[in-house]
Parts: structure tokens; C-alpha cells; sequence
């Protein structure tokens, strides 16, 4: 099992992942989708009269992660990629099951039904790489395919995701939450659209060192929430625990 750091670090997500704040820039995050059209895959908006306009491939240098391979958005049917196992076989990979005869056959599965590791992953998915508000238990096709990527080190085009689902949010007919809050706020910011407030968001739609430790980093430490007395962001704990587990390798690595 690919550990999830060691995941994030083969797609070339780890330091953006990591390193990212929960910071918010909500009122210029509703200008922008307020103004927002995505036409032909580029997503285009004014925010405090600077044009913002993106493609994938622009997104992908802006965030500096890469932005080609894997990018078949679809939610009813399971995605096709050539060098992945069957969608039963998929189905079967996150299910933990007594026996392949348990799972028939593909379907969704539950986030109660997957194992620990596999947990995590799904967390991710579903906060972060593909983030919804609605049956956030539930592993559809598209998150058991992206996981089944992740768990196998295939590149994924995340900003191609981004692209899409904003798409889908900004020309769909239902209203939808909007999206990647956390890094729509940074690609504003490095496109130089002047934000005047940050807020800080409720660790509850954000992944960071709780979700670590609860499935990826078994430690003795007892995370510090926000609010509390002692002021140690969620990004310094993270790299901490990141450090930590690196020095204990190479601890094992010279036994």
C-alpha cells in the first residue's frame, strides 16, 4: 500500500498539499464566481478588475503541479484507462471484504467498508482532489478510479480536474458549493489580485494533520485544533510530522 505522502510526492502534489494554508479570501472567491465562464476548457473572471483566466496547462505552472495524463471526469460510469484493473477489480481493491465473492460485483462503496489506508485516500479525494458536499461517505466510480490512480502512481491531472468541476459548478443547472476554496485563493493571489481579508476555514472540509494522524500517521501526540492556546499552524504540523517519519527511516534504514 503506497503510503499517502509517498502518493502525493509521486503526482508532484506533496509541497503544494502540505504547504498549504486554510486561508480564505471568501468575498473576492464570490466576485470570482459571480463573473466566472468557463468556455472550451478556460475558465475566465474578473475580480477587483484583474482579469483572471486559466486553462489547465496555465493552472498546472501556477500551482507548479503537473497538469497532463489522467483526466476523464465522469461520475455515472467507471472511468476507462488501459492500464487499470476492471472496475469489479477496483470495486474489490477499496472494499474490504472476506472474500471477492462478497463483492459480485462493481458498485459504490462506503467509507465504512474500506480499510484504514484506504480511508485516507478517500478523504483526500473527496476534500481535496475532487472536493463535494453531498454523500461524502460514499466512493463513487470516479473516486475509486482516482484512488486505484494514487495507489498505483499514476500521474493525474488535477488542475484538468479543477477545470472540469468548475465547469460543471459554473455552467450545471443546480447550485453547487464553491470549490476549491483553499487553492482558488492562491491562484488569485498569484495572479495578483489584490485580497484585502483572509478568514481562516473550519477544519471541518479541510484536510490537514487531524486526517493524517487519524489514518496515515498513528502518533502519540494528540493534534492542536485551531483556537487553541498553543498557535502552531496546521501546515508546520504536518511538515513536522513529515520530518519526523523521514528521520525515523533513515533511522531503520542504517540498522
Amino acid at each position: 500500500m503506497r503510503r499517502l505522502v509517498d502518493a502525493l510526492a509521486a503526482q508532484g502534489w506533496k509541497d503544494m498539499v502540505l504547504e498549504m494554508d486554510r486561508r480564505l479570501a471568501r468575498k473576492e472567491l464570490i466576485e470570482f464566481m459571480a463573473n466566472a465562464t468557463v468556455k472550451n476548457g478556460v475558465v475566465t473572471s474578473l475580480v477587483k478588475g484583474v482579469r483572471v483566466q486559466f486553462d489547465a496547462l496555465k493552472l498546472g505552472k501556477i500551482l507548479d503541479i503537473p497538469s497532463e495524463e489522467y483526466d476523464d471526469y465522469t461520475r455515472q460510469r467507471c472511468p476507462c484507462l488501459d492500464s487499470l484493473p476492471t472496475a469489479l477489480q477496483i470495486t474489490r481493491n477499496f472494499c474490504d471484504a472476506a472474500t471477492a465473492e462478497d463483492v459480485p460485483e462493481a458498485r459504490f462503496v462506503q467509507k465504512s467498508e474500506m480499510r484504514p489506508e484506504h480511508k485516507v485516500l478517500f478523504e483526500f479525494v473527496n476534500k481535496c482532489l475532487l472536493p463535494r458536499h453531498e454523500r461524502r461517505h460514499t466512493a463513487n466510480y470516479m473516486d475509486l478510479v482516482l484512488m486505484e490512480c494514487l495507489v498505483r502512481g499514476m500521474q493525474i491531472s488535477w488542475p484538468a480536474f479543477i477545470v472540469k468541476l468548475l465547469d460543471r459548478v459554473i455552467n450545471g443547472s443546480k447550485a453547487h458549493v464553491t470549490p476549491y476554496g483553499f487553492i482558488l485563493t492562491t491562484v488569485l493571489d498569484r495572479l495578483n489580485v489584490p485580497l484585502q481579508k483572509w478568514e481562516m476555514a473550519s477544519s471541518k472540509g479541510y484536510f490537514g494533520v487531524k486526517t493524517l494522524l487519524a489514518y496515515d500517521y498513528p502518533v502519540n501526540a494528540t493534534p492542536v485544533e485551531p483556537g487553541s492556546s498553543l498557535k502552531i499552524p496546521m501546515n508546520s504540523k504536518v511538515k513536522a510530522l513529515v520530518r519526523e517519519c523521514g528521520s525515523k527511516d533513515a533511522e531503520i534504514a542504517r540498522l
